[in-house]
């Protein structure tokens, strides 16, 4: 989903959260609001966070990944995904 086609952006922050992800995904997207969409803003994890985000990318076309090659910090991830 484009930006400009929804009313509200969700910004995740993830720094190895693969164990918390799927929940807070699906909190989101089960929400009464459809025109949303849900950046998850991978903070250089180690653990499978970047690749659950994939793979929640690619069964609701609403989320999408930003990637970060480092830790840099939950402010600086939030940055990135504004």
């Amino acid at each position: 989903m484009a930006s400009e086609a929804c009313r509200v952006s969700v910004l995740i922050p993830a720094f190895n959260s693969a164990a918390t992800l799927p929940r807070a995904v699906r909190s989101v997207l089960t929400q009464d609001l459809r025109d949303l969409e849900v950046v998850i803003i991978d903070d250089g994890s180690r653990d499978e966070t970047a690749d659950l985000a994939r793979h929640l990318a690619s069964d609701d076309r609403r989320v999408r990944l930003i990637t970060l090659a480092r830790n840099r910090g939950k402010s600086f991830a939030m940055n990135a995904g504004i």
